[in-house]
C-alpha cells in the first residue's frame, strides 16, 4: 500500500544578488512512491533540496507546483519529525518539553512519563536541556518525535555533531523503536552508511533540480550495525557500481 505518492513537484526559491531577483529550481517535474510502513533514506549532494522536501511532505513547506498525497492524513498527533538539532525548549524540563509536544490524548494517556521509561530518561526527568549532553538532548528529541505514536516519522540528518559511539547507540534504538511502532520512516542523511543501516530503499537525487538517479533496494536483515561487515559490504558495491552517486552522478 502507497503511503506517500509526489506527483510533477516543482519548488523554486527567489533571491537577491547585486540588487536582482533571482529564482533557482530545486525541484522540476520530481516523482517518487513511498509504501507504507517502508524506510526509505533520501541522498543527494548537498544543496540538493533534501530537507526542503520533507518540509514539504511534512506541510511545513506549501509553496510549490504539484501534488503530494499521503495516506495517513498527518497533523501533530501523526507525524513526528526530528531535526538535525534537538530543538528543546530551554526554560523546560524533560518531562515539560515532552508534554508540550504530545497531544491531547497522548497526555490522557500518561505517554509523556511512558516515553521517558521507555527511554531511561525518567532520572532526568526534571532536569533542563543545558544540563544534559548532547547524546541525552538528542534522546529526549527521540523520545519527543514518538509521543504520539505516529504514522510516518521524518528525520532530518539528526544523529550529526555527537560523538560515533552515542550516534551509533541512538540510531541503533531508533530503528528497533520504529520497527516496534509500524511506522514509514524517511531518513535524510549524506551518510550512505547511516542510509544503508536505516533504510528499505534508498533513494538517491541529482544537483538541483533534483531528479532521481538511482533507487536502491537494501536486503540485509535486521539489526544493523554501522560498521558491520553487511553494511560495509553494501556500501562498498554500491560505490564501485556508482563511483560519483554521492555527488549526483551515475
Amino acid at each position: 500500500m502507497t503511503e506517500i505518492e509526489i506527483t510533477n513537484l516543482s519548488k523554486n526559491f527567489q533571491y537577491t544578488e547585486k540588487d536582482q531577483n533571482k529564482i533557482f529550481e530545486v525541484y522540476n517535474d520530481f516523482n517518487l512512491t513511498i509504501n507504507k510502513y517502508e524506510f526509505v533514506s533520501i541522498v543527494g549532494p548537498s544543496g540538493c533540496g533534501k530537507s526542503t522536501l520533507l518540509q514539504m511532505i511534512a506541510g511545513l513547506e506549501k509553496n510549490y507546483i504539484g501534488e503530494i498525497k499521503c495516506a495517513t492524513n498527518l497533523n501533530n498527533k501523526n507525524l513526528g519529525y526530528m531535526f538535525q538539532t534537538p530543538r528543546l525548549m530551554p526554560w523546560l524540563t524533560v518531562l515539560e518539553n515532552l508534554k508540550i509536544c504530545a497531544s491531547e490524548e497522548s497526555i490522557k494517556n500518561n505517554s509523556p512519563q511512558k516515553y521517558l521509561d521507555k527511554f531511561q530518561l525518567s532520572d532526568f526527568s526534571n532536569t533542563y536541556p543545558n544540563r544534559l549532553s548532547g547524546g541525552m538532548r538528542r534522546k529526549v528529541s527521540i523520545a519527543r518525535t514518538f509521543i504520539n505514536d505516529p504514522d510516518l516519522i521524518l528525520l532530518d540528518e539528526p544523529f550529526t555533531s555527537i560523538d560515533l559511539p552515542v550516534a551509533n547507540a541512538l540510531r541503533e534504538d531508533f530503528i528497533l523503536k520504529a520497527k516496534e511502532s509500524n511506522v514509514t520512516l524517511i531518513l535524510v542523511t549524506h551518510d550512505l552508511k547511516e542510509a544503508i543501516m536505516f533504510a528499505d530503499k534508498i533513494v538517491f537525487l541529482s544537483p538541483r533540480p533534483a531528479k532521481i538517479i538511482h533507487q536502491h533496494q537494501i536486503d540485509i536483515e535486521r539489526p544493523r550495525k554501522l560498521d558491520g561487515d553487511r553494511v560495509i559490504k553494501e556500501y562498498n558495491s554500491i560505490l564501485s557500481n556508482f563511483p560519483n552517486i554521492l555527488e549526483g552522478k551515475i
